[in-house]
């Protein structure tokens, strides 16, 4: 059963299905990710996997592929790599 509101899921720990949920990856995926260990830290509590926010926030930075390749930031402060190629466009 999913959780009703945000708050209870910052509140208690996250079972398995509703770390794949927000994660959105599917159930046996995540079971997967967690037998390799490339799954966000858990305990186990009664048999079952249990994952905190912290845990989760942790690992979705851990995992972070950064910002996008193709995004560029312009800052005229930096010298242009070629300025050939600005000159001509000018």
């Amino acid at each position: 059963m999913l959780p009703s509101s945000d708050a209870e899921l910052e509140e208690r720990l996250w079972t398995l299905e509703e770390v794949s949920f927000f994660l959105h990856i599917s159930l046996p995926t995540m079971r997967r990710m967690v037998k390799r260990g490339d799954s966000p830290e858990y305990s186990r509590v009664g048999g079952q996997y249990r994952f905190s926010r912290e845990s989760i926030v942790s690992y979705l930075i851990e995992t972070s592929k950064g910002p996008c390749p193709d995004l560029a930031v312009v800052d005229e402060s930096v010298p242009k790599r070629y300025p050939e190629r600005h000159a001509s466009a000018s």
